[in-house]
């Protein structure tokens, strides 16, 4: 019995791989097995104070909840109005004046310049939260 059930486990875990699911518990780890190439493409969230700076949110200061908010940003475009907001008040959450939060898509190019990596980044802006009002 319990050979049929590690035969079967394995069995979904290598259809799993092929078939690229990774439902719990079967995962390819892709995180770690595929390689990157020289460009990576990710939302990023800055926060703007009220007199119109901008400063990058250190997504690990942020309240436990609100940590993977990256996975969260990559769909914010297909959010309701409420979701947009509740997504946005994390950085408050924190305890941070904030007046608003930009979303952007920063594309970042990795190179060897004089035998340094240097890496290149460019930013577009996909998103603005909607008007968090006052703390």
């Amino acid at each position: 019995m319990v050979k049929l059930a590690v035969v079967t486990f394995l069995a979904a875990f290598a259809a799993m791989a092929v078939a690229r699911v990774e439902p719990w518990p079967f995962t390819a780890w892709r995180l770690f097995s595929q390689r990157r190439g020289p460009v990576s493409v990710a939302p990023r969230p800055y926060a703007v104070s009220s007199n119109g700076n901008e400063t990058a949110i250190n997504l690990g200061a942020l309240p436990v909840a609100y940590r993977q908010v990256n996975r969260l940003l990559v769909k914010f475009g297909s959010y309701s109005e409420r979701e947009r907001k509740d997504l946005c008040e994390g950085e408050r959450n924190a305890g941070h004046d904030v007046a608003g939060i930009r979303i952007y898509r920063v594309t970042s190019r990795r190179h060897i310049e004089d035998g340094e990596p240097v890496t290149r980044s460019t930013r577009k802006l996909r998103y603005t939260c909607p008007d968090l009002g006052p703390a």
